[in-house]
């Protein structure tokens, strides 16, 4: 079986070492590594690549972010945000390029593995993008979501864990559970997986 070959697009080289271990544990192998915007473009020009994951910051300000945007518009593959908690609410700057996940450093390997799982069964059952939009998502819907409800879904398609939830927004992981046992009542469904696979069913819009 092939290994999923994954770009990492950073700057930071102390992250280099921890990525190569944890790839090799999870059974990933990496197709390079690349620390800017012109860098990244040449290199998935001519190289092949399942995912990539990506700095917000790549050697200056918001250029993993015109990255994703470009990833988007050529090349056409998931991508994962690699967040520093550090900096809370630099999520909020590239949702709009609506990536397949987000890693929260300092992260585990059964955290890096499930995000990526998460992210590139997303990528292949998807084909029109999610109007996330509380109103739209309702009236496709066997039962109406609240707000915090859509965002817990929203949080979960995007392949977070509790934890990182709890900590991007401020909510106790008791209290996620909760709310996310309501979200599976609404969506009649038991887990996250059938979670995912009922938002996919529910909510894809044909353009």
């Amino acid at each position: 079986m092939q290994k999923v070959r994954v770009v990492v697009a950073t700057t930071d080289q102390a992250f280099i070492p921890i990525i190569n271990t944890q790839f090799e544990k999870a059974g990933y192998t990496v197709a390079g590594f690349v620390d800017s915007l012109a860098q990244a473009q040449a290199f998935l020009t001519v190289e092949e690549a399942d995912i990539a994951l990506i700095a917000p910051d790549l050697g200056a300000p918001e250029e993993g972010i015109r990255l994703a945007e470009l990833i988007n518009e050529q090349f056409h593959l998931p991508f994962i945000f690699i967040v520093d908690d550090r900096m809370p609410g630099t999520h909020k700057q590239f949702q709009h390029t609506r990536p397949g996940g987000i890693l929260h450093l300092p992260f585990t390997f059964r955290t890096l593995q499930h995000t990526i799982e998460i992210a590139l069964f997303n990528f292949a059952n998807s084909s029109y993008p999610i109007q996330w939009e509380l109103e739209i998502v309702n009236s496709q819907l066997p039962s109406s979501l609240t707000e915090q409800e859509l965002e817990l879904l929203q949080d979960i398609f995007d392949g977070l864990t509790n934890m990182q939830i709890s900590r991007s927004r401020g909510i106790s992981v008791a209290r996620i559970k909760f709310q996310l046992q309501n979200v599976y009542k609404k969506l009649h469904v038991l887990n996250r997986p059938e979670a995912i696979s009922a938002v996919q069913q529910y909510l894809q819009v044909e353009y």
